[in-house]
């Protein structure tokens, strides 16, 4: 029996002897105390749960390129961490080591799309004793030579996605309450990335020999950018450069309560 089933046991048992002692008239005991007593029950699990993580398989996986000049990849996790490199195989468009990682693939012409996601559908997930089983640790490779247009959506996870050795000419971020850390591509052309999210940290690394336009929209939270690099121009940031350069980066971020840094 793992902790989660342990936890939530322990939890049914507590309610099941409330309930008893009200009915032997030990104490009294009403309704509108039990959501209380379910909300405390549920912050208690959520803030130990991280710490609770089951121990799974982790499997090695790749997905072939099969002769495809171009790629588009889209990421589904959920809580846990996503650890993203260039520096795959040359014959694969990704290849990684993962627990719980489903993926769909097929072509469209020379693009390969593929969709990669958590194993976390089936009706027993629902359930509060089985929620930790979404917590996912994703150790990714991407083709550094193949030009690929990357989506990433994510939960309550911690992402680093070193992009510098890789063609990713599109990138599209969403998350919830996370951080995420972003170094972008070194020599990909003209990438486009866009970038939303919640109660989010956000750390942009741009690699120097890249030109870049930044445009900011942030509620509650700080952003700091390097403006000796990227000087405030109207309503963005912008290089000297960038209408030139071989390499650039165009940069949207929509962000609540933030905290962004881009360097």
């Amino acid at each position: 029996m793992n902790r989660h089933n342990m936890f939530w046991g322990a939890a049914l048992i507590l309610v099941g002897a409330a309930f008893l002692a009200s009915n032997m008239g030990l104490v009294s005991l009403q309704w509108p105390l039990l959501w209380p007593l379910f909300f405390i029950l549920l912050g208690v699990y959520v803030l130990l749960s991280r710490s609770w993580q089951p121990s799974e398989q982790v499997s090695e996986f790749n997905i072939p390129l099969e002769g495809a000049k171009a790629g588009t990849l889209k990421m589904e996790h959920g809580a846990g961490k996503i650890r993203l490199a260039g520096g795959g195989n040359a014959a694969d468009l990704i290849s990684g080591r993962s627990a719980g990682l489903t993926h769909k693939a097929h072509r469209e012409g020379d693009v390969l799309k593929v969709k990669i996601s958590t194993a976390f559908g089936s009706p027993e997930s629902f359930f509060p004793w089985n929620w930790g089983l979404g917590y996912r640790d994703w150790q990714l490779q991407l083709n550094p030579k193949v030009p690929t247009t990357l989506k990433v959506e994510s939960g309550a996870s911690e992402s680093i996605l070193d992009l510098r050795n890789t063609k990713v000419t599109e990138l599209k971020v969403e998350t919830g309450a996370s951080s995420t850390t972003i170094t972008m591509p070194e020599r990909a052309g003209h990438t486009r990335a866009r970038i939303s999210g919640g109660a989010a940290s956000f750390q942009i690394i741009i690699p120097d020999g890249v030109a870049a336009r930044i445009e900011v929209e942030s509620g509650l939270g700080s952003v700091k950018v390097a403006e000796e690099r990227f000087p405030r121009s109207g309503g963005a940031y912008q290089s000297p450069d960038f209408a030139g350069a071989a390499n650039k980066l165009d940069l949207r971020i929509e962000a609540g309560v933030s905290s962004i840094t881009i360097e």
